[in-house]
């Protein structure tokens, strides 16, 4: 009885899929929607039918670092590894750079193909004997040292908060006193919004970022004063091509993997200092619009961040 309805299905399909496969191409200034493409991705996989592919590019430049910054940075990444694994800092460093080859390929494939592309390794020369302030080779140094606590070296969330937490304050102790002052004024939420930009320039000015937005429209001085249900304030920044794009995106795919970015930890322990705060942190990337899903190249990391007084507590 169930077999006219299971042929029906299939005839259906594969009308429906004759007509999106074998469609004439739409105008160039028509948009597909989501919908569409959705549909076109489910027939296609139903079918049986491969997925578009993704064409290989050549990214742009990589830029330069500033080389103290860049030494900073990884130096206080590869500290927290090390406490979080019980090795040292040597060891640790040894072992990422070992990795470095491996590595350098699936980050490659990111770069020039995107992250769903079955693409293949296309530089000339490796990123593992390339200066560290290199932007493509800071990248591959963070995708190492993050890689040796993902898959289940974080297992508790409790222990994955702790070590965002521990690093975001090492990073931030990193930082010239010019720009994250010993002393923080906990009293004014819109004065902790002004040192967050503050921080977010000097990675602009060390080629950490090449742009930001900071959105703190939600932040009112007096509705955090009352230290009350009312005062959670939602922060939002937004990074354009952040060094560490690449290995976060890469990281978001494997299991426990933390975010590799650097910025949200410091904003983070920042935020938690000058408003005695707790601070939760998402993160989001974003692309532009390309017809192939499985061309995915973001070029920007958006982070929420929102303030609870810490009397209230995250419960």
């Amino acid at each position: 009885m169930m077999a006219p309805a299971v042929l029906s299905r299939r005839a259906c399909l594969t009308c429906l899929a004759a007509s999106l496969v074998g469609f004439r191409a739409p105008s160039a200034r028509a948009v597909r929607g989501a919908a569409e493409l959705d549909a076109e991705y489910y027939l296609r996989s139903s079918l049986g039918l491969s997925a578009p592919s993704v064409a290989s590019r050549t990214p742009k430049p990589p830029r330069t670092l500033d080389a103290s910054t860049a030494n900073v940075l990884l130096t206080a990444v590869t500290a927290q590894v090390a406490a979080t694994v019980g090795e040292s800092p040597e060891s640790i460093t040894a072992t990422a750079v070992a990795q470095g080859p491996r590595l350098a390929i699936e980050l490659d494939r990111a770069l020039s193909s995107g992250l769903f592309s079955d693409g293949g390794y296309s530089m000339t020369n490796s990123l593992a004997s390339t200066p560290l302030t290199n932007e493509f080779a800071f990248d591959l140094r963070l995708f190492a040292l993050y890689s040796l606590i993902a898959n289940g070296k974080i297992r508790r969330e409790a222990d994955r908060v702790t070590f965002i937490n521990d690093l975001g304050d090492r990073l931030l102790s990193s930082m010239p006193s010019v720009i994250v002052p010993s002393t923080l004024n906990t009293s004014s939420i819109q004065s902790a919004a002004a040192g967050c930009r503050r921080l977010l320039e000097h990675l602009r000015e060390v080629g950490y970022i090449t742009a930001f937005q900071f959105d703190s429209e939600d932040a009112d001085d007096a509705l955090w004063a009352e230290r009350s249900d009312l005062s959670t304030t939602l922060l939002r920044a937004t990074l354009e091509e952040p060094a560490a794009l690449r290995s976060a995106l890469l990281l978001s795919q494997r299991a426990g993997g933390v975010s590799s970015d650097l910025a949200a930890p410091m904003l983070a322990s920042y935020l938690r200092r000058a408003c005695d705060a707790d601070v939760l942190v998402s993160q989001y990337f974003v692309d532009e619009y390309r017809d192939n899903p499985r061309d995915y190249r973001p070029s920007q990391l958006i982070i929420e961040m929102t303030l609870i007084p810490s009397s209230l507590g995250t419960q």
